[in-house]
């Protein structure tokens, strides 16, 4: 069963998660939104946006990673929650990393100096913005669950 590596770029903390952790209607019910690129993810009071990176030559969707960004549903534009890059093909883990690390310098901090790419894809990197900090432990859980979650349907997702 593949694993994806997710690595908190604020603390350093990294974790593996089996594919198997993630319920398939739960994907299902994601899946929407991958494919929009955007949207309100149900059951919560988060929009989020999905990014992903285009050739400059094609104008089309390079396969391999993407960002997201989650944000408090009423002010879309004013409050992110977090900012995610997953990366599942080794060719663009580097550029992916970077932009990443980018993601969390926009949050106001650098990454944690023990945050490093991981040598296997898949990996998901989050940079969480400062109101997580007073976030009660069970939304946080759930916000890591979240963000798994749409790894996992953006990397089965074909372009």
């Amino acid at each position: 069963m593949c694993t994806l590596t997710h690595i908190t770029l604020l603390t350093g903390h990294a974790a593996t998660f089996d594919r198997g952790t993630v319920r398939d209607d739960v994907l299902m019910q994601l899946q929407p939104l991958v494919d929009l690129g955007q949207g309100a993810v149900p059951a919560t009071r988060l929009l989020v946006d999905i990014l992903r990176p285009i050739d400059s030559r094609t104008s089309r969707p390079i396969n391999g990673s993407a960002g997201f960004i989650l944000f408090w549903e009423r002010r879309a534009h004013e409050t992110q929650v977090a900012r995610c890059m997953v990366c599942w093909l080794e060719a663009t883990s580097r550029d992916a990393w970077d932009l990443a690390c980018v993601a969390q310098r926009a949050s106001g901090d650098a990454a944690h100096p023990l945050s490093r790419r991981p040598s296997t894809v898949p990996w998901l990197a989050t940079a969480l913005s400062a109101q997580t900090e007073i976030m009660p432990r069970e939304e946080m859980a759930a916000l890591g669950d979240l963000t798994r979650s749409l790894a996992w349907t953006i990397i089965e997702t074909p372009l």
